[in-house]
């Protein structure tokens, strides 16, 4: 029998009156027999493929899995929807699968009703094998707000608990916590097929390129303990009125992040950072911020990381809160009227071979312990702990 990859061919209805699992499950099961597989979407107009379960792509295992739609629908455009009425439970659950792929399709969360805590799901049940290979091309995931679930952090568009080789290509998230790429399953996540979500692991080599996240109410990236990540012309937003989360969460330790390009908009800072970094690049737009750009915790290290971050509109702020934390090797770049840290009286932050390139000549307020190399409008200055914080030529 010749394999038929069209949903609507299996039964599914595109007006979203009657609910389209079984279609969905009749292609997925199709996809599994033959080892892998294609199921087409076509064009639903205002209406969208009403899902009341959670598809079970857990069951290809290492077959690879294309879903795929005839374009994007923001809210009622005339592409593909996929609307998900799951109770809570993810809409798409990919744990333990490798090479998921969505392209040119809207799923949407049908907040009227039940909603869902998580549009994507994607992770391993055991430390063996590591999926990988996900690729996202072309979607849209708009998620109806949910504080209640998740332990309070509401609607995830993508959750990605220990995976790798995550591919994202102009993505438009609009949910609670847009992106979420733990290496642990903080949220107590129990997969819908019942195996367990533990760890830790890691995420590692994840690319998001043109992506954009629209944040409810937490920050529209949350990263932990990952490496080798890169978010390339990548745009995050946030409801004014919601909250006053920066705009990445970085917890755990982070290496080799690279935020490049983009553009921040109505978040009051960049990151908020709980973990050490290493190696990472910030090279990024702000709108207008109102706080430090990186609100570092009491503690963590950032070693050999480069900042550069152009403020649009507004005061400028400094790139560092004033805590008792260490920046180790590394450039920063600062435009006029910027500064390294924030000056409230005392200085608690620790430079130690950084370099500094500064529109301005105004020397950062940092600890004795301090050395690093400063290059302003009068020249180049070392400063280590015998001219106690003050350049010297």
């Amino acid at each position: 029998m010749t394999y038929d990859p069209d949903v609507v061919h299996a039964g599914a209805d595109p007006s979203s009156r009657t609910p389209s699992d079984a279609a969905f499950a009749n292609r997925i099961e199709a996809a599994r027999i033959q080892g892998g597989g294609r199921l087409w979407c076509p064009a639903t107009g205002a209406g969208g493929y009403l899902l009341e379960r959670t598809l079970p792509l857990a069951v290809l295992g290492d077959r690879p899995i294309s879903i795929e739609g005839d374009g994007q629908a923001w809210e009622n455009g005339t592409g593909t929807i996929i609307i998900a009425d799951t109770g809570g439970m993810p809409t798409i659950d990919a744990t333990g699968s490798s090479a998921l792929r969505l392209a040119r399709l809207t799923l949407k969360s049908q907040a009227r009703t039940r909603g869902a805590k998580l549009l994507v799901l994607l992770g391993r049940t055991a430390a063996w094998p590591f999926p990988q290979g996900h690729h996202y091309e072309d979607i849209i995931l708009h998620a109806g707000s949910d504080p209640t679930s998740n332990r309070g952090v509401g609607t995830i568009g993508i959750a990605n608990i220990s995976c790798e080789h995550f591919h994202g290509a102009n993505v438009r998230i609009k949910a609670d916590v847009p992106f979420y790429f733990h290496g642990f399953n903080d949220l107590a996540v129990t997969a819908p097929h019942g195996g367990a979500l533990t760890g830790p692991w890691s995420m590692t080599m994840v690319t998001l390129l043109n992506c954009s996240g629209y944040a409810l109410q937490g920050p529209a990236y949350d990263l932990a303990d990952g490496a080798n990540f890169l978010l390339l012309n990548c745009h995050a937003q946030r409801d004014p009125a919601s909250h006053q989360a920066h705009a990445f969460r970085l917890t755990g330790r982070m290496q080799g992040l690279r935020v490049i390009g983009g553009q921040i908009e109505q978040f009051p800072g960049l990151a908020a950072v709980g973990g050490d970094l290493v190696g990472c690049d910030f090279d990024t737009m702000i709108g207008s911020a109102t706080q430090p750009y990186l609100e570092l915790r009491a503690g963590v290290t950032l070693e050999s990381c480069n900042f550069r971050v152009s403020q649009i509109n507004g005061t400028k702020q400094p790139l560092f809160s004033n805590a008792a934390a260490t920046v180790l090797g590394g450039t920063i770049h600062l435009e006029r009227g910027q500064r390294v840290v924030a000056d409230d009286g005392a200085a608690r932050l620790t430079l130690q071979g950084v370099t500094i390139f500064s529109a301005d000549d105004a020397v950062p307020q940092v600890t004795t312990r301090s050395s690093y190399t400063f290059a302003g409008p009068s020249g180049w200055h070392a400063v280590d702990s015998a001219t106690q914080g003050r350049p010297r030529s």
